[in-house]
């Protein structure tokens, strides 16, 4: 009897001594997964604002040259942020009434970047102007 004791003791030992480790490695790696997936959603976010931002600045020139009128264009850093807020809107599940909610609160977002940046820009000359 005591025989089996010992069989049994030593077989819950190594399944726990197998099954240890492997929770450790599930956990590991689901980490690594979530970070990868930050890193990358960067990324998307950075290159799809900065890229809008381009078009926008190529078609502010194209603007510019053929209707001789200044365009105005917000710093890329307004296009980044706006695109990490909307992408936001994809990580959870939401009905129509609260999409159009965080739409809403998207906008007024980007609006307050944009004011933001203006108004840093008009320090920045008034700055630039005083060493001058």
């Amino acid at each position: 009897m005591d025989q089996y004791y010992g069989i049994a003791i030593g077989g819950t030992l190594t399944l726990l001594g197998v099954l240890v480790p492997t929770i450790f490695n599930w956990l590991n790696s689901k980490g690594q997964r979530k970070a990868e997936e930050k890193r990358y959603r960067r990324e998307l976010v950075f290159k799809i604002g900065f890229d809008l931002w381009l078009h926008h600045l190529e078609f502010s020139k194209y603007l510019n040259e053929r209707f001789k009128k200044e365009a105005t264009m917000h710093p890329p850093e307004t296009y980044v942020l706006h695109f990490s807020k909307f992408l936001d809107l994809f990580d959870e599940e939401l009905s129509s009434a609260d999409l159009e909610k965080r739409i809403r609160e998207n906008h007024e977002f980007t609006k307050r970047i944009e004011q933001l940046m203006l108004e840093l820009e008009k320090e920045h000359e008034v700055t630039l102007r005083k060493r001058e």
